[in-house]
């Protein structure tokens, strides 16, 4: 793993956290409505972001490996 795929898990996994949990603690009646949208539209752009970018790095790597073979 290079470290920019390890950046964009770091930065992904927290985004997939922020998509999840919200709705939990909304549910446990831990946060209002309002911040639990918030928090999942944070978290759902992170979590996008970082696993298309690591989509296209992982392609790239794909593709010049099969460049190289």
């Amino acid at each position: 793993m290079t470290p920019r795929q390890t950046i964009h898990l770091l930065v992904g996994l927290p985004g997939l956290l922020l998509t999840l949990a919200p709705s939990l603690l909304y549910f446990y009646g831990v946060i209002e409505h309002s911040t639990t949208k918030t928090l999942m539209l944070v978290g759902m752009i992170l979590w996008f972001v970082a696993a298309s970018v690591a989509a296209l790095l992982q392609e790239g790597v794909r593709h010049a490996a099969s460049d190289e073979g």
